[in-house]
C-alpha cells in the first residue's frame, strides 16, 4: 500500500514539472491625484493643469519590505514580473519628473498566476513652504501665521510668534494669513494665496510696517503683468493684459486676495471665464516661467459682474408721484434716493426718470432750461446725491430728454418771437413772419405788435426745433455731453419720430437719420450707454429705419393689449434682423406707460369687467414681457396694480399718472397728493379724487405698498420673478430663441455664456397644451396664476419629462 502511494506521488511530481506554468502580470490603474492618465504622460490635479508633466514611472514589488522587483515604466501598465510567484507583496508606483518624486502610491494584494488587476490610489508628494516675516524700523512683539488648504485633502497650520517657518505642506493653492503687532501696539494683518507644488519649495517673505503687509519678491521671479482689463464678451468674462514672455498664465478669482480659487490657465494673453460668480468679481493672474513667477496681478471686474446679476428691468417712474421727502405733495428728486432700498428690493436695474429739467407743464415734457433741474423736484446736488445712491445698490439712472422741441417759455424761443430775424436764436425755431394757416402752426403776438409764427407739432406750447440748423444739433450734443459727464447713464429720447416733417407721419426718413446721429454721437461718449428713442408707431418697418438707435416696441405693446389672451405667433424677434451697430440693449419691449390708459384698468374694467381676473391676467402677461430680450419696461405702480385712464377734459393724462400709494389709508410719510390740487380747482370729486388725490384709488382697496407686503400678493409676485432674474443670467441677458408660439403654450430657450434657460407660459384661460422638459435642466420657478399660487423651487429633471401646461401656468427650468 505504501509502495503504491509513492509511486502516485512520483508520477504527480514529474507531470505537474513538466506542466509550463503562466507568469504573475500586473494590469495597473491610478486614481487619486491623478485625474487623467493619456499617452502624453500629462495628468491634472486641482489646479496644477498640465503645467506638470510625468516623465517616468517607477515600479516596486516588496516582500516584507524587501525589494524584490524594480522595473522603469512609461505608459504600459500591463507588466510581466518574471520569476515572481504567488504571494503577499506591497506594490508602489513613483511617478517622477526629472529627477524629482512628485508622486506616489501603494498597495499590499495577494498576487496569483496568470492576471492581476490592482487599483492604486496616488497622492502628491510635499512641497516645501518657507516665510519669513520681517520688518522695517520695528519689532515684531506677537505674530500668526495661519495656513488653510481649501481643497481636498484639507489641510491646515498655525504658527505663532515667529518670524520664520519652514514646513513641508500638502501641494496646492494655501490660502495664507498673516497677523501681527508692532512694538507701538499696531496690528497688522494680510491674506494672500500661495501654490505649493509637489517636491518644490516655495518662499516668501512678508515686510511690515506702519503701513501695512507687503510681499517682498523673492528671487526668481518675473516681472509684474501689466495692462489688464476686463470685458463683457458674448462667451463670458474676457481678461486681457500685456505680457513679452512666454509664459503659462494661471488665473484664479474671488471675493478679496484671501478668498480665491483656481479657474484655469492659458498660454494666451487673455482669457474667458464662461462662468463667472456673482461674490467673485476680482480676478487674478500669474505668469510662470522657468519655474519663476510674476505674482498675483489684480483685475476689478466688479463693474461687468454686477451687470451680469442685474435683472434687465427699467421702471419707468413720474418724480412728482413718487415718494415726497419734504411734505408739499410733490415728489422730488430725494424722496427717490429715500426709497432706493424699496427699488433695490423690488429687483429693477435701471430707473427711466420722466423729464426733471425745469419746465412749463406739471409732465415736463415743455423744457425751459436744459441745464438746470425743476425746483419742485430739487437741485443738482440732490441728482447727483440720487445717481450716487442708485450705483451704489447696483441700478442705473437714464433721464427722459425732449430734442424735439422745448417750452415757449424757454429763453431762447422768447428771445426769437421778441426780436425775431435779428435775434441769434431765431433760425433755432421753424418761425415764419409770414402768415401760415396750416396745421400745427401757431402765432404770439411780441411787445411791438408783431406777429410771429412758428410750428409745434405737439402744442402751441412746445414750438418745435428747427433741426435742418446745425448750430441746433451742436446744441443738442452739448446737452447730452453735459449730463453724460454729470454721470447719468443715458437718455431716453422723446418723439423722435417727429424730429422733421409737417405732419404725424411725415419726414420718417429724415427723422430717422438725426436719431441715428443723436444714437452714435452718445455712444461715442458713452460706451456703454442705454439710448432707446420713442417712435409712437406700431408698424415694425418704421421701427426698424432708425437703427442703430434702438426704440420702444409700441408693436409688442399693441400685441398684447389686442391679444391679452394670447394668440398664434404673438411674439416676434424683428430686432434680430437690424444692426444697431454694438449698442446694447437694444430691445425695449413695454406694456404700460404714461401716455396710456393703466393696463391693468383695461383688463380689470373693460375686458374682465372683474378685478381678481383682470389682475391674474396682468400678473401673467408681466411675465412674459419681462423674460423677453433686452430691457423690458414696466411702469411705476405696476408691482402693486396700480389703476387710470385717460381723460378728455377737465383733465387729461393726470388720471395715468397719479400718486404712487404706500400707505392703506393713502396718507402717510412721504406719500405724494400732487393731483389734489388740480382735481379740486377742476371739481372732479369722481372717487373722491378731491380728497384724496387719487381717482381710481381709494383707501383700503389694497392698492398700496403697505397692503401688499405679504406672500401672496402682486407685489410679492414681481419681487420673486424680478429678483430670480438676477440670480440666473440667462433669464436677464440671454437672447432668445422662440420655441413655441401658440396661443397656449409660449416656451423661449435663453442662452447666455455656458447658461441656458427655458421659459414656459400659457396665456390662455381656458386650454392645456404640454411640452417636454430635456433632462439635465433644473426647475426653479413655478406659478399658478389661476388661483396666484407661485413659489421657487429646485428641482432637477432626472429624464426628459412631458409636462402638462395648464391655464395661466409659468414654469421656469435652468441648465
Amino acid at each position: 500500500m505504501k509502495k503504491g502511494i509513492l509511486l502516485f506521488l512520483v508520477i504527480l511530481l514529474i507531470f505537474s514539472s513538466c506542466v509550463k506554468t503562466s507568469p504573475v502580470i500586473l494590469n495597473i490603474s491610478l486614481y487619486g491625484d491623478i485625474e487623467k492618465l493619456d499617452s502624453s504622460k500629462t495628468f491634472k490635479v486641482q489646479s496644477f493643469e498640465e503645467n506638470i508633466q510625468i516623465e517616468r514611472y517607477k515600479l516596486k514589488i516588496l516582500q516584507e519590505k524587501k525589494l524584490i522587483f524594480e522595473k522603469d515604466i512609461t505608459t504600459n501598465f500591463h507588466i510581466n514580473l518574471g520569476e515572481i510567484i504567488p504571494g503577499k507583496y506591497t506594490i508602489r508606483i513613483d511617478a517622477y519628473e526629472k529627477d524629482n518624486l512628485i508622486l506616489y502610491g501603494e498597495k499590499e494584494a495577494l498576487l496569483s498566476y496568470g492576471e492581476n488587476n490592482i487599483t492604486i490610489y496616488t497622492r502628491f508628494t510635499n512641497g516645501k513652504l518657507v516665510i519669513t516675516l520681517s520688518s522695517d524700523g520695528n519689532t515684531i512683539t506677537q505674530s500668526k501665521i495661519t495656513g488653510t488648504l481649501p481643497a481636498s485633502p484639507v489641510n491646515t497650520f498655525i504658527e505663532e510668534n515667529k518670524t520664520y517657518i519652514e514646513k513641508e505642506v500638502y501641494p496646492g493653492v494655501w490660502e495664507i494669513t498673516i497677523d501681527a503687532t508692532l512694538n507701538d501696539n499696531i496690528n497688522k494683518n494680510y491674506n494672500t494665496v500661495i501654490e505649493i507644488l509637489p517636491s518644490k519649495t516655495k518662499e516668501i517673505n512678508f515686510e511690515i510696517n506702519n503701513s501695512g503687509i507687503t510681499i517682498m519678491p523673492v528671487l526668481p521671479y518675473l516681472e509684474k503683468i501689466n495692462n489688464t482689463t476686463a470685458q463683457l464678451d458674448n462667451e463670458g468674462i474676457k481678461l486681457y493684459w500685456d505680457y513679452d514672455l512666454p509664459a503659462t498664465f494661471w488665473i484664479y478669482k474671488g471675493s478679496n486676495d484671501f478668498d480665491i480659487s483656481f479657474v484655469g490657465t492659458t498660454t494666451n494673453n487673455y482669457f474667458i471665464d464662461k462662468n463667472p460668480l456673482k461674490e467673485k468679481y476680482f480676478y487674478y493672474v500669474n505668469a510662470i516661467l522657468d519655474g519663476k513667477e510674476s505674482g498675483l496681478t489684480k483685475i476689478d471686474a466688479k463693474k461687468i459682474i454686477d451687470e451680469i446679476f442685474s435683472s434687465n428691468i427699467m421702471y419707468l417712474l413720474f418724480v412728482r408721484s413718487f415718494f415726497d421727502s419734504n411734505n408739499d405733495g410733490i415728489g422730488n428728486l430725494k424722496g427717490i434716493t429715500q426709497k432706493m432700498d424699496y427699488l433695490k428690493d423690488l429687483g429693477i436695474s435701471v430707473i427711466w426718470l420722466m423729464p426733471i429739467f425745469k419746465a412749463t407743464s406739471y409732465h415736463g415734457y415743455d423744457v425751459v432750461d436744459y441745464y438746470n433741474i425743476n425746483p419742485e423736484y430739487g437741485t443738482i446736488e440732490d441728482l447727483k446725491e440720487l445717481l450716487e445712491k442708485a450705483h451704489e445698490n447696483n441700478i442705473k439712472v437714464i433721464l427722459d430728454i425732449p430734442l424735439n422741441h422745448s417750452s415757449d417759455e424757454n429763453i431762447w424761443f422768447k428771445d426769437a418771437i421778441e426780436n425775431t430775424t435779428n435775434s441769434k436764436y431765431w433760425n433755432y425755431y421753424i418761425m415764419s413772419l409770414e402768415e401760415k394757416n396750416e396745421p400745427h402752426w401757431h402765432y404770439k403776438i411780441n411787445s411791438k405788435g408783431k406777429k410771429v409764427y412758428y410750428f409745434g407739432i405737439f402744442s402751441p406750447s412746445m414750438p418745435d426745433f428747427n433741426l435742418n440748423n446745425e448750430e441746433v444739433k451742436k446744441l443738442h450734443k452739448e446737452i447730452l455731453s453735459y449730463w453724460i459727464n454729470y454721470g447719468v447713464d443715458g437718455f431716453r429720447f422723446d418723439a423722435v419720430k417727429h424730429f422733421f416733417g409737417d405732419d404725424w407721419d411725415n419726414g420718417i426718413e429724415d427723422s430717422s437719420k438725426y436719431s441715428q446721429e443723436l444714437a452714435r454721437y452718445v455712444k461715442s461718449i458713452k460706451k456703454d450707454a442705454i439710448i432707446v428713442g420713442e417712435v409712437y408707431d406700431g408698424n415694425i418697418d418704421t421701427l426698424k429705419k432708425f437703427a442703430p438707435m434702438p426704440v420702444f416696441d409700441f408693436n409688442f405693446m399693441f400685441n398684447i393689449r389686442e391679444n391679452f389672451e394670447g394668440k398664434d405667433n404673438l411674439l416676434s424677434t424683428w430686432y434680430k434682423e437690424v444692426n444697431y451697430e454694438e449698442i446694447t440693449p437694444n430691445y425695449f419691449p413695454f406694456i404700460n406707460n404714461h401716455d396710456l390708459n393703466r393696463f391693468i384698468s383695461v383688463l380689470c374694467d373693460e375686458k374682465y369687467k372683474d378685478t381678481y381676473h383682470g389682475t391674474i391676467q396682468f400678473a401673467l402677461l408681466n411675465s412674459l414681457l419681462v423674460m423677453l430680450e433686452g430691457l423690458p419696461t414696466i411702469y411705476y405702480g405696476d408691482e402693486i396694480g396700480l389703476k387710470g385712464f385717460k381723460w378728455n377734459g377737465p383733465v387729461y393724462d393726470e388720471p395715468v399718472r397719479e400718486p404712487m400709494q404706500w400707505y392703506a389709508s393713502q396718507s402717510g410719510e412721504g406719500q405724494t397728493n400732487w393731483t389734489k390740487e388740480i382735481y379740486i380747482s377742476n371739481n372732479i370729486t369722481f372717487g373722491n379724487a378731491n380728497i384724496d388725490g387719487a381717482i381710481y384709488d381709494d383707501p383700503y382697496d389694497g392698492i398700496s405698498v403697505e397692503e401688499q407686503e405679504n406672500e401672496n400678493s402682486l407685489l410679492t409676485y414681481f419681487k420673486t420673478l424680478f429678483n430670480l432674474k438676477k440670480e440666473y443670467y440667462s433669464l436677464s441677458h440671454g437672447t432668445v430663441e422662440i420655441l413655441k408660439n401658440w396661443k397656449n403654450l409660449i416656451v423661449l430657450k435663453k442662452t447666455y455664456f455656458s447658461q441656458e434657460a427655458l421659459v414656459i407660459f400659457n396665456l390662455d384661460p381656458f386650454y392645456s397644451n404640454n411640452f417636454t422638459i430635456p433632462k439635465d435642466y433644473k426647475q426653479i420657478f413655478y406659478a399658478n396664476l389661476n388661483d396666484f399660487t407661485f413659489e421657487k423651487v429646485e428641482k432637477i429633471i432626472e429624464k426628459d419629462t412631458n409636462y402638462i401646461i395648464n391655464p395661466r401656468q409659468v414654469y421656469i427650468f435652468i441648465k
